[in-house]
């Protein structure tokens, strides 16, 4: 696990205690979209998801990389990275799945590659990798004394 620096170390428990708190309608009503995602595993083994944005408020529309979640709920529609809360659309998993059955073939012949990250097919191991980051950011907090 990558070491976190100071002000990313802030942010990330600044994330962690907003989700804590809960996340509320009108929360995912100003989030941006994200649609086509796919959860991926970037360089330092932590979770992100890739997709295509709406609404970001720096990047408007594009694909992207977010920063590393500290939370999510696909089955509710949101993710929570370091530096904001997403709403999730359809995930890229839906979209092979519908290709597949439309033209007949199989789901496993359309891929994501993208540089420097690896897809996370599995969400029990999406599930650990975001836990393990988490406990990593408080243990890391804690050490720092709490950054109250």
């Amino acid at each position: 696990m990558s070491d976190i620096f100071p002000c990313r170390l802030m942010k990330a428990v600044a994330a962690i205690r907003s989700t804590e708190a809960g996340v509320s309608t009108d929360d995912l009503a100003q989030a941006p979209q994200l649609e086509l995602w796919v959860p991926v595993r970037n360089a330092f083994g932590v979770l992100a998801l890739w997709g295509q944005v709406t609404d970001h408020p720096t990047l408007g529309r594009d694909d992207i990389i977010t920063s590393p979640l500290v939370a999510w709920a696909p089955e509710h529609g949101w993710a929570r990275s370091i530096s904001r809360l997403y709403r999730l659309g359809q995930p890229f998993f839906t979209l092979k799945q519908d290709l597949a059955a439309q033209f007949g073939g199989e789901d496993s012949c359309l891929t994501v590659e993208i540089a420097g990250v690896r897809p996370v097919d599995d969400l029990d191991v999406a599930n650990k990798l975001i836990a393990v980051f988490v406990a990593h950011v408080r243990k890391r907090a804690d050490e720092a004394g709490g950054l109250d």
